[in-house]
């Protein structure tokens, strides 16, 4: 049986079953290296969360650092109890009560005012390392905000932050004030908090024969951990493998898997060229091309889609022919109105239509404006139907009330075509028909530009036909 025969169901059932045992073949064929290269991103995925963890950790603990500091130094009564040599004061109220209070996480405090010697020293860094931090920085640096740095001493950890000792008023640096974390035993808490579940995580620092110590910056911190400290990541927890027996089952189905890749490719490639065809020319049939017709001939299901769209088609385009024709009718009925009542327009609107044609095609106008333009001018005076016939049928020249009377037909023209949507396009050209390109024109008194183009052709065809006659 010819696979166009089939149902679309069964169709379906035969493409789906030889997707489904492609992917099943191709699933057995890679398990073992999608497993490796899933264990290798999964290993690298862990390192960078590890690794981001603690970049945000330490972002974390030098700005707590750096606010602290930053809160002290600019205190003009530290500045002032440092120059008076009051250690009593400062230790109560600056350095010392810091590190008794657990809850401000201080190890390590540095207040030094240049001016003066006046100096106060807790913790283990050597004093010799905090000198060299401040080297680092510049009186400017100093004054404007804290500034923080990783110490590595091969065995210990550190975060410190450094701030300029100024004073309220900011009016002269005097020297400096430095706060300080141990800050391994709170890495280790917290790998083990965050990750003991998933992995075996551990920290060892790089080998290293010197103090290490770099500034911490947000766009460098993780570069920073990694030159600094050795993460040891092992046992991810990870899904069980796929068995290796599927290597059996590949070379089993190896054949079967060659002709169904085969045949689905064909019977695509088969569908899809057919269905672009066909939804192309159903495009056309909605932009009223009727002449076109489908052929979906791959199945007894589209076979009669095929010929449902086809009949449809045909009725569109006879409905179409008899809309046109009503349309025209209403046209005709319009225009033979206005012949009733003026005499002059008698065959009138006819001969401006016909020149309003050709000089619209001599302007290179669409199809579509071409028809509208058509339209416009068997409709151009349809407005003269509510005008009085004494002044319509007048055979002398008209006063000038009269004239006004009559200057009223294309804004009547207006609102009798705006009552159907279907002159939406033709009402406006109607009611500019008198504009003029100086303004002297009526109802609006447009210029040059605000005429509609169809408008200005009617005007042409229209008064060089009654100059004509």
């Amino acid at each position: 049986m010819k696979f166009k025969n089939l149902k679309l169901h069964t169709q379906l059932i035969v493409i789906v079953s030889s997707i489904w045992v492609i992917l099943l073949i191709s699933i057995f064929a890679t398990s073992k290296l999608f497993v490796a290269n899933l264990n290798n991103e999964l290993q690298q995925d862990f390192y960078n969360e590890v690794n981001l963890t603690l970049a945000s950790t330490v972002l974390s603990s030098s700005n707590r650092l750096g606010n602290l500091a930053m809160s002290h130094s600019y205190w003009t009564e530290l500045v002032d109890a440092t120059i008076q040599n009051d250690n009593n004061w400062t230790q109560l109220n600056a350095t010392k009560y810091l590190l008794e209070d657990s809850s401000y996480r201080i190890d390590e405090l540095y207040l030094f005012n240049e001016k003066n010697g006046y100096k106060e020293i807790y913790g283990d860094l050597p004093e010799s390392i905090i000198l060299a931090l401040r080297s680092q920085l510049t009186s400017d640096e100093l004054s404007k905000t804290a500034s923080s740095f990783l110490i590595n001493t091969g065995k210990e950890l550190y975060i410190v932050s450094i701030s300029g000792l100024t004073g309220t008023d900011h009016q002269g640096l005097t020297g400096f004030y430095l706060l300080g974390q141990h800050f391994t035993s709170e890495v280790e808490q917290l790998l083990i908090a965050n990750y003991a579940d998933r992995a075996d995580v551990s920290l060892a620092f790089l080998p290293n024969s010197s103090i290490r110590y770099v500034r911490i910056k947000p766009q460098t911190i993780s570069g920073v951990l990694a030159n600094e400290l050795k993460l040891s990541i092992a046992n991810i927890k990870l899904t069980k493998t796929i068995s290796n027996h599927s290597n059996n089952l590949l070379s089993a189905v190896i054949g079967t898997l060659l002709i169904s890749a085969g045949i689905l490719l064909w019977n695509l490639l088969r569908l899809s060229s057919n269905f672009e065809e066909s939804i192309n020319r159903i495009k056309n049939i909605t932009y009223h091309d009727y002449s076109q017709k489908i052929d979906l001939d791959f199945s007894k299901d589209f076979l009669e889609l095929s010929h449902c769209i086809n009949n449809l088609s045909a009725e569109l385009n006879n409905r179409d022919k008899a809309i046109n024709n009503r349309y025209m009718e209403l046209i005709s009925i319009l225009i033979k109105t206005l012949e009733e009542v003026d005499v002059y327009t008698k065959g009138h609107s006819e001969r401006v239509s016909h020149y309003s044609v050709e000089l619209a095609k001599a302007a290179h106008v669409t199809a579509a404006e071409l028809e509208v333009i058509r339209l416009s001018g068997l409709l151009h005076d349809v407005g003269k139907i509510t005008v009085d016939t004494k002044i319509l049928n007048k055979p002398g020249k008209l006063d000038f009330d009269e004239f006004e009377e009559i200057k009223k037909h294309p804004l009547t023209a207006y609102n009798i075509l705006s009552v159907s949507n279907v002159f939406l396009p033709i009402k406006e050209i109607v009611k500019a028909h008198h504009e003029k390109i100086d303004g002297s024109g009526y109802p609006d008194g447009l210029v040059d530009q605000e005429i509609p183009l169809g408008a200005k052709i009617v005007a042409i065809a229209d008064v060089n036909i009654r100059a004509f006659l």
